[in-house]
């Protein structure tokens, strides 16, 4: 989970500068940068669990509907904002069941 986490806010840090750069204010992409780290933390369980493509699909189905509604305007405060918390809540939860799971 570790190494998902790493990757994937390597890539979200790359993503915002882009996007900051390209002239997007940075408070619009700041939380980008979590959702991505925690969506290769979710598929970085399902490595963990041996069940990565059910894993992957889930941080797959959270990023197609954060991108759905972020292409909307507004309304990403309603379903882009609840996946991308819905994410961070299942990647915290996920990698607590991995700490418990290694004691």
């Amino acid at each position: 989970m570790i190494l998902g986490l790493l990757s994937g806010l390597g890539f979200g840090v790359a993503e915002f500068i882009a996007y900051v750069y390209s002239g997007v204010p940075f408070v619009i992409r700041l939380p980008a940068v979590a959702f991505h780290a925690a969506g290769t933390s979710i598929v970085g369980y399902g490595v963990y669990k041996r069940e990565t493509f059910r894993y992957y699909l889930l941080a797959v189905a959270l990023h197609f509907l954060n991108n759905l509604f972020g292409s909307l305007g507004w309304l990403w405060l309603t379903g882009g904002l609840g996946a991308t918390l819905t994410s961070y809540y299942l990647a915290w939860t996920l990698y607590r069941r991995v700490s418990k799971d290694l004691r």
